[in-house]
């Protein structure tokens, strides 16, 4: 069987993750801290999102920036792509 198929994660397998730019700290277990992944674990900070306008529908104009992060990770080998953010499901 597979690794797939037993849903183990492939070890040389690096996820891409999209960070708003915040500034608190990140424990275990959040998407945020490196340690609370098992594989290789790429962060892209997007510069242009802070908080105040994550929620707002009509900033159409961080779309632009978080797309350039996302090819900068997959340039990078990503093999998947996630982000902290909920707010980013407003751009799918």
């Amino acid at each position: 069987m597979s690794d797939i198929h037993a849903g183990l994660a492939t070890p040389q397998a690096t996820l891409g993750i999209l960070m708003v730019k915040t500034h608190f700290r990140r424990y275990l277990g959040d998407i945020g801290n490196p340690g609370t992944w098992p594989f290789p674990v790429r962060y892209r900070v997007v510069e242009e999102s802070i908080p105040q306008r994550m929620g707002h529908l009509d900033q159409h104009d961080l779309l632009e920036p978080f797309k350039r992060a996302a090819q900068a990770l997959i340039d990078e080998g990503v093999d998947g792509l996630t982000t902290s953010c909920g707010f980013l499901s407003y751009y799918s």
